[in-house]
């Protein structure tokens, strides 16, 4: 028995048909894209004219334009020019030292021949061209330095830090880096006269910074540029010298003499930084002395000070010597009340932070000639 069997043609692959279908599908998007771009290009040409195809003309500045421009930039660049001349100026005019406070706190010190018109406007110009205002502190008792304090920026604060310049103009020029910023943590700041010597007040020359006590020849005065004379005591920040012969100044007694202290060294010797001024002491007229006198050291007591001078004066205090760390209150203004009212308040501008130990002494020296 034969069997027939019937065979079937293998069915169609199916990635193939899929492929070819999206080639067709390809070519009918192509062929439609291309009558729709035909037929946009018709219309658009058939509805533009010729002028419709002109350029604009360019934009031409006018000539009186380039003239101002021109103009104001000169005058800009004259004008800065003009501050920057006057901020050299100034650093010549208004010449200073500048003594680092604590809290990034400037103190501006000018010259003892520098006179002022007027203390308001005047501005702290640092290295980095950066500005703080100056306000006025007052001026130092004994060596007649008027003195402004300013904030240091924060761009200003990086190493080495330089002394500003004391101006009026805001120019935002870098001023020359000339001298490094003095600092009050190791510094002679103040000196007084005496009939016999001269106490000289400095900063950061203390026992704690040797392995033995510091001993009067360890240090010597200096004055001027050469002239030294040696050291009789010293305590703490007060040191004692002789009085320099006044004959090795050329420029006399009349011009204050710049003072400071000289550290022996067996190696080398070293002078301190200073901002202190030798005056020999001046003869006054000899006056009563009052019996009882008090002394202290104030900051911002403006609104106690009337109380406190009323009620010891009832119970026999004659004459009140305050020395003024700086204050920023109506100080003043009572002092010159109570003054009015018949009482005797002195008031001395001492500016220097954290002396108060150094100011009663300097006050016991100051305040002799006129209490016992």
């Amino acid at each position: 028995m034969a069997y027939y069997q019937r065979t079937f043609p293998p069915p169609p692959d199916s990635s193939l048909s899929e492929t070819t279908s999206r080639r067709r599908t390809r070519r009918t998007e192509l062929f439609f894209s291309l009558l729709l771009f035909i037929a946009f290009s018709f219309y658009f040409s058939s509805t533009l004219s010729a002028t419709d195809l002109r350029f604009l003309p360019a934009k031409r500045p006018h000539a009186r334009n380039l003239i101002s421009n021109v103009m104001k930039d000169d005058f800009q660049e004259v004008t800065r020019l003009s501050r920057h001349v006057s901020s050299v100026q100034d650093s010549a005019k208004y010449q200073s030292v500048s003594v680092l406070l604590p809290d990034w706190e400037v103190l501006v010190l000018l010259s003892p021949e520098t006179s002022l018109d007027s203390v308001e406007g005047f501005y702290c110009l640092f290295w980095n061209s950066q500005t703080s205002p100056a306000r006025f502190s007052g001026v130092l008792p004994f060596t007649e330095r008027t003195a402004f304090k300013c904030a240091m920026p924060n761009g200003a604060r990086r190493p080495p830090l330089w002394q500003p310049i004391l101006t009026k103009y805001l120019v935002k020029e870098n001023p020359a880096k000339e001298r490094e910023l003095l600092r009050m943590k190791k510094l002679a700041y103040e000196s007084i006269s005496t009939e016999d010597d001269v106490v000289l007040f400095v900063k950061g020359v203390n026992a704690r910074s040797r392995s033995r006590s510091p001993q009067p020849q360890d240090f010597m005065c200096v004055f001027g540029d050469a002239v030294k004379t040696p050291v009789t005591s010293c305590t703490q920040e007060v040191f004692r010298c002789s009085h320099p012969d006044l004959t090795a100044f050329t420029s006399g007694t009349d011009q204050p003499i710049k003072m400071s202290l000289q550290i022996m060294h067996q190696v080398q010797n070293r002078t301190l930084p200073s901002v202190a001024y030798y005056r020999p002491r001046q003869s006054h007229a000899q006056e009563p002395k009052l019996e009882i006198c008090v002394c202290t050291m104030v900051y911002n007591v403006a609104k106690f000070v009337k109380e406190w001078v009323i009620y010891h004066s009832k119970i026999g205090v004659e004459k009140f010597i305050l020395y003024d760390n700086g204050s920023e209150d109506d100080l003043q203004n009572v002092v010159n009340e109570l003054n009015g009212d018949g009482y005797n308040v002195t008031t001395l501008l001492w500016i220097w932070p954290k002396t108060q130990e150094a100011g009663f002494s300097h006050n016991a020296i100051h305040a002799n000639g006129c209490c016992t």
